[in-house]
C-alpha cells in the first residue's frame, strides 16, 4: 500500500469540508440562482474556503487552483468538484494498488486457518474410526481381503487391538463365505469363544504352500514329460495346465494334512523316550501302522483313492528332480553343471517325514539340479543341534512343531526314528481302500484296479500322454478354422520375437 505524506489531508477530511459547498451537478444548477441572492459575506466566506481548500491541494497539473482576483459562486463550484474528482483519482488509485495483496494474503490465510480447524487430522481421523461401534468395526474387516487384513495387523498397535477384539466374527465370515470345504474338513475351525485369527494365518499358509507345489508339479507335466519348452507351446497348454493345478491342490493338501499329524506323532513317541546323556541321531524306526490308519480313515474314500494317485506322481517328480537323468553320461553331468551326487532315499524319507510338504515346495522351488541337492543337504544338517548348533532351535522353530508335549529343549537328547520310504502311505491306503471296498484286488506284477502312474497323469491331461504328444484332433467349423489361423500367426510373430516364458502363470 502506497505511503501518504503527514501534511497532505486525508480524503475523509477533504469530503468533510467540501460537503457543504458542492453536491452532485444537478444540485449546483439548481443552486445557483439561489447563490446569486444571499449576502454578500456567505459568498466572501465560501470564496475562503475554496481558497483554504486549493491552499491545501497539491500543484499536480490540472488539479493546481491558482486563484488570482475575486471567483463566482459558479467557478468556485465548478472549481471544487473538479478538485474533489482529482484528488479521488489521486488517493483512490494508491489505496487499491496494495489492496488486492493484502487481500490475497488475508484471505488465503483466513482459508487455511478454516480448513485446519474444520478438517479433521490423520489422528483425529483414527480416534474417530476406532471411536465406531464393535459391529461397523466387523463390517469394514470383513470387506478386506486377507493379505490387506494382516498388513493393517501389522500397522500399528492399536490396529492390532482392533483386529483382536473382532477376530472372532472374522474367522466365522471366512469360514462360512471365503474358505473351501476341504480346507475345513481336516482343520476343523475353533469354537466363537475360542476362534483367533492365528487360525487363520496356518490355514492360509498350508494353502499357498499346496498351491505353490501344485504349480511346480504341473510344470513339471509340461516341460519335463510333454516337452512344452517354448511360450507357443505353452500357450495351447494353458487351458489344460490350469485344469491340472484345480485338482491337484485339493489332492496335495490331503496329503500335507497327514504327514504333519504322522510327523506329530512320530516327534511325539521319540521326544517322551529321550534321555539325559544320549546324543540326537536320525535313524530307521517303526512304521507305526496303527497311526497311519487312523489318520487315513478321517478322508472320503474316494479322496483317499486319487490322494494314492498323488503321492506316488508326487514322489516320483521329487526324486527326478533330485537325480540327474541315468542315461546322461559323465561328460554331459560335467558341462551341466551335475557334479553333486543323487539324493538317497534316506535323505528323501527324512524331508519327507519331517519337513512335509512345505520343505518339499521349498525345496523344488530352486531352478537348478545344484541348487535343489544344496537346499536338501541344508534342511537336514539344521536339524542337528551338533552340525547347527547356532540355528538349529530356529529351524526347529519353523517347522512348527514345537508345542506341550514336543519341547526343544529336548531334541539334543532324541533319537528320531524316521520309518522306510516304501512302507509310508502306499500299503496302508491299499489295505483301507480294500476294506472299504473302491479296489476289488491289487496286482502290482499284472492286471490291478490301481492306476498306474501314468494313467493317472493321462486322467489329469486329458489324453494319453503315451499315444499322443497332443491333444487328439476334433471337427472344427470354418470359422473357428479360420480363428486358430490367426491366433497361430500371432504366435509365429511372438515366438520371433524371442518371447519365451519360462514358467506358466497361475
Amino acid at each position: 500500500m502506497a505511503e501518504c505524506d503527514p501534511h497532505r489531508p486525508s480524503f475523509a477530511s477533504l469530503e468533510a469540508t467540501m460537503a457543504p459547498l458542492t453536491g452532485t451537478q444537478g444540485q449546483t444548477q439548481t443552486q445557483t440562482p439561489a447563490l446569486a441572492q444571499t449576502q454578500s459575506a456567505s459568498s466572501a466566506g465560501k470564496r475562503a474556503s475554496a481558497v483554504q481548500i486549493a491552499e491545501l491541494a497539491p500543484n499536480s497539473g490540472s488539479s493546481s487552483c491558482e486563484i488570482a482576483g475575486p471567483c463566482t459562486e459558479s467557478s468556485a463550484a465548478s472549481h471544487l468538484l473538479q478538485l474533489r474528482q482529482n484528488l479521488r483519482n489521486k488517493f483512490i488509485p494508491k489505496f487499491q494498488i496494495g489492496l488486492p495483496a493484502n487481500f490475497i494474503r488475508l484471505g488465503k490465510q483466513r482459508i487455511a486457518n478454516s480448513f485446519s480447524s474444520s478438517s479433521p487430522s490423520k489422528d483425529q481421523l483414527a480416534e474417530l474410526l476406532f471411536a465406531l461401534p464393535t459391529e461397523l468395526h466387523i463390517l469394514i474387516l470383513i470387506k478386506l481381503n486377507f493379505a490387506d487384513l494382516l498388513a493393517l495387523r501389522l500397522a500399528s498397535q492399536s490396529f492390532n487391538n482392533l483386529i483382536k477384539s473382532c477376530e472372532s466374527a472374522i474367522v466365522r465370515h471366512y469360514v462360512k463365505h471365503v474358505g473351501k470345504s476341504w480346507e475345513y474338513e481336516l482343520y476343523p475351525p475353533p469354537r466363537p469363544n475360542q476362534a483367533s485369527i492365528t487360525y487363520l494365518i496356518n490355514l492360509k499358509h498350508r494353502t499357498n504352500t499346496c498351491q505353490k507345489l501344485a504349480a511346480q508339479l504341473c510344470n513339471f507335466v509340461a516341460r519335463d514329460i510333454l516337452r512344452r519348452n517354448t511360450a507357443r507351446k505353452r500357450r495351447e497348454f494353458s487351458a489344460t495346465w490350469h485344469r491340472m493345478y484345480d485338482r491337484l491342490v485339493p489332492l496335495l493338501f490331503t496329503l500335507s494334512h497327514f504327514f504333519e499329524e504322522y510327523r506329530r506323532i512320530i516327534l511325539e513317541r521319540c521326544v517322551s523316550r529321550s534321555k539325559s546323556g544320549q546324543n540326537f541321531l536320525l535313524n530307521s524306526g517303526s512304521t507305526l501302522w496303527d497311526d497311519q490308519m487312523q489318520i487315513m480313515d478321517k478322508y472320503d474314500p474316494m479322496l483317499l483313492l486319487d490322494c494314492y494317485h498323488m503321492y506316488g506322481f508326487m514322489l516320483q517328480a521329487f526324486e527326478r528332480k533330485l537325480r540327474p537323468p541315468a542315461m546322461a553320461s559323465t561328460f554331459e553331468r560335467f558341462i551341466r553343471g551335475w557334479t553333486a551326487k543323487p539324493a538317497t532315499t534316506q535323505e528323501i524319507e527324512i524331508l519327507l517325514m519331517l519337513g512335509g510338504m512345505d520343505q518339499v515346495q521349498r525345496v523344488l522351488s530352486h531352478r537348478t539340479y545344484n541348487e535343489r541337492r544344496k537346499a536338501l543337504d541344508n534342511f537336514i544338517k539344521g536339524l542337528s543341534p551338533t552340525k547347527n548348533p547356532a540355528k538349529w532351535r530356529e529351524h526347529w522353530t519353523e517347522l512348527g512343531v514345537a508345542n506341550e508335549t514336543i519341547r526343544l529343549d529336548k531334541i539334543p537328547n532324541t533319537k528320531i526314528a524316521v520309518p522306510a520310504l516304501h512302507l509310508i502311505w502306499v500299503p496302508n491306503a491299499l489295505n483301507l481302500l480294500l476294506q472299504k471296498e473302491i479296489i476289488e484286488h491289487v496286482d502290482f506284477g499284472g492286471d490291478s484296479s490301481v492306476r498306474s502312474t501314468r494313467d493317472f497323469v493321462s486322467d489329469l491331461v486329458g489324453y494319453d500322454i503315451l499315444r499322443f504328444s497332443s491333444p487328439p484332433p476334433q471337427p472344427l467349423d470354418n470359422d473357428e478354422d479360420d480363428d486358430d489361423v490367426s491366433d497361430s500367426e500371432e504366435e509365429d510373430e511372438d515366438s520371433e520375437d524371442g518371447s519365451d516364458d519360462d514358467d506358466l502363470d497361475v
